[in-house]
């Protein structure tokens, strides 16, 4: 089979005019191009840099030059903007405690500006005086573990069968359930208190009729501090602004373009 195949493409090349046989590639330039000898590639630029003429990699090193100053410019405008960003966040989690995230596991929601201070974590705690086993959820997404009488630190998690795609804080929460578990009916009315880092954000006043096995929490209180409990788009690019380095170099030209007339005068004072 794989001699009547070779004799097949024999026969058509014949038949096209190609009756002579393709000959060995010889030492030429396409050869080299074609060797298994590597060629010089920038693999970032994917350029082949033997392909360009001598104006062509002045211009590529111009470029890069470039290019590196403003990553430099770049890295030290970060440096610059943790330590702002990060103490903007500390007063944030002081002044609006339900600006946290609701999973408050300790590599997400501890603060470590680099200035030897870290916050510790984020602790959603809640004290009832009730009978029964009681789990809240927050926007069917989210649940804690089962609690009881008493003070229990919350710990939430993805429920089951559920996508949750980010860890939304506190304040993004459109619904909130405190659900019992035991099969007993939920009553309202008891002594309840919710608490982030030791701060109370919810209390028994907001706990709502039953409806079910669970009591539906109302977060008017939420709402009424929205404002405060975020950063403004305008306030980050503010304090991005005052981070960067870039900042000081439209005040150095000036003192540059003053030197130069001052020199012009004493040198007409000479003649």
């Amino acid at each position: 089979m794989v001699i009547n195949y070779l004799l097949l493409i024999l026969f058509v090349l014949s038949s096209c005019g190609g009756a002579d046989m393709p000959s060995a590639p010889t030492s030429t330039g396409s050869s080299t191009e074609n060797s298994a000898e590597p060629s010089k590639v920038d693999p970032e630029l994917s350029v082949d840099l033997t392909k360009l003429n001598s104006q062509e990699l002045q211009e590529m090193a111009e470029t890069l030059k470039k290019r590196n100053e403003d990553e430099k410019k770049e890295i030290l405008t970060l440096k610059a903007l943790n330590p702002k960003l990060c103490a903007r966040l500390k007063t944030l989690r002081n002044t609006c405690k339900i600006a946290v995230t609701i999973i408050t596991d300790e590599a997400t929601s501890k603060l470590d500006c680099g200035d030897g201070t870290s916050t510790p974590p984020n602790k959603i705690s809640i004290t009832i005086d009730a009978d029964g086993k009681y789990e809240m959820i927050a926007d069917n997404l989210l649940k804690t573990q089962v609690f009881e009488r008493g003070t229990s630190d919350l710990k939430f998690s993805p429920i089951a069968g559920g996508s949750v795609t980010s860890n939304p804080k506190l304040i993004d929460v459109r619904k909130l359930v405190l659900r019992r578990t035991d099969g007993g009916a939920p009553n309202p009315g008891f002594p309840l208190s919710l608490k982030v880092n030791g701060g109370e954000v919810l209390n028994g006043s907001d706990v709502t009729g039953a409806s079910g096995d669970s009591l539906q929490v109302q977060l008017a209180k939420f709402m009424n501090l929205s404002d405060s409990c975020h950063i403004s788009g305008a306030e980050l690019q503010a304090i991005r602004k005052s981070a960067s380095p870039s900042m000081a170099g439209p005040e150095k030209k000036p003192e540059g373009a003053a030197a130069k007339p001052s020199a012009t005068p004493a040198a007409s004072e000479v003649k």
